[in-house]
């Protein structure tokens, strides 16, 4: 099931696929948007550092996988 939701993720935004791979190193809390938003450019892989430097697009995401369960 995880996997059918990481392909959707990766087809639909790849930024997002990025997100969600470094966030699951976080552990079990939440975490912070702030920790991606605000990291220098060069020490996110593309396109998540474009999309971290841009507020909409990195709601945009977030948006993506709250709708698919993967907050």
């Amino acid at each position: 099931m995880v996997n059918v939701a990481a392909k959707r993720i990766a087809a639909a935004d790849p930024a997002a696929a990025q997100l969600i791979h470094l966030a699951s190193f976080c552990g079990p809390e939440p975490a912070p948007l702030w920790l991606f938003a605000e990291s220098p450019p060069d020490i996110l892989p593309d396109p998540l550092a474009s999309a971290a430097a841009d507020p909409l697009r990195l709601r945009r995401a977030v948006g993506l996988l709250t709708r698919l369960g993967l907050q």
